[in-house]
């Protein structure tokens, strides 16, 4: 019989862990999206990643980008968002990957999933990424502009500080577009106080730096630490920051559900790298919320005792 794959798999571990996903709605993602990630690329880019967050541990949350296969993702996104008849705005969110699409392959494209306890679907949130310091001003001025009106731009220094732009679709056909700005400490941020606090915590992990996350029509904000992955040879700190978090503010199932996820990747001869830490005023008034992403590697391999190195 044909072993099941690693993405498969975490899918169904995700879905065994969100019963609010039918079982046709996660063979479709799977289909979709698992299926569709090469192993090799696991090492080399945040292609795909899990998020576990306190205020919906049980939620399934995942992301997927085109890395590797630049410009093939917003076909499969809109197919995707399509599926679900006329939930979404899908004119919307054509505009939004056309504008993206208007940049060529030099920046990122990707797909939040984020299907919460008790809901029938989820909500989408399609990124363009990797704006700073690829693309100046004049080049986000005219892909805010296409994506998202002239209104909701920013400008100035903070234009310059743009990383990465997201339209935030929900399945009642509302929407709204969030900003991120990169900031290289946490004194840089210009969010609550809690939140800066938060990132002020996480202090075992120094290869970092920071997003500001403003949203445009609600008015949400939130703070990220965003973790160098490749550049970190010893994962234990962040991972130690992270639990020591969730665990010191009293959230104990988003503790195990990523402890869980450990234990899959292990399994699976993987490692599971944190990519983002964020702290934050939930979606549809979910009150404070802190939210882990994590990426998967290739486990080092152990060296056999009594081998010279």
């Amino acid at each position: 019989m044909r072993r099941e794959g690693f993405l498969p798999g975490l899918f169904r571990l995700l879905g065994e862990g969100a019963p609010q996903v039918p079982p046709s709605g996660l063979a479709g993602l799977t289909g979709l999206f698992a299926r569709r990630v090469k192993r090799s690329w696991l090492p080399l880019n945040q292609k795909l990643d899990v998020c576990v967050s306190s205020s919906d541990p049980g939620a399934f949350r995942f992301s997927v980008s085109d890395f590797g296969e630049r410009g093939a993702l917003g076909p499969v996104i809109m197919r995707y968002a399509a599926s679900f008849g006329g939930r979404y705005d899908l004119a919307a969110l054509g505009r939004f990957l056309r504008a993206g699409a208007s940049l060529g392959r030099s920046h990122q494209t990707t797909l939040g999933l984020d299907w919460g306890t008790g809901k029938d679907a989820p909500r989408l949130k399609v990124y363009h990424e990797e704006l700073y310091p690829v693309h100046g001003g004049a080049a986000k001025e005219r892909l805010l502009s296409a994506a998202c009106g002239p209104s909701a731009a920013p400008a100035g220094a903070e234009l310059a500080a743009l990383s990465a732009v997201c339209l935030d679709l929900t399945p009642d056909g509302g929407g709204d577009f969030k900003f991120y700005f990169r900031r290289e400490a946490p004194g840089g941020l210009r969010v609550p106080p809690w939140q800066k606090r938060a990132m002020a915590g996480l202090k075992l992990e120094k290869k970092c730096f920071y997003y500001e996350m403003r949203a445009a029509g609600s008015g949400r904000k939130k703070a990220y630490k965003v973790y160098e992955t490749g550049g970190i040879g010893d994962l234990t700190p962040a991972m130690r920051e992270i639990c020591g978090l969730y665990a010191s503010g009293g959230h104990p199932a988003a503790l195990e559900r990523i402890l869980g996820l450990v234990a899959y990747a292990r399994r699976s001869g993987m490692t599971m790298a944190p990519v983002l830490f964020a702290a934050g005023d939930g979606a549809g008034g979910a009150g404070r919320t802190l939210d882990a992403y994590f990426c998967f590697k290739r486990a080092a391999a152990r060296r056999k005792r009594g081998r010279a190195p």
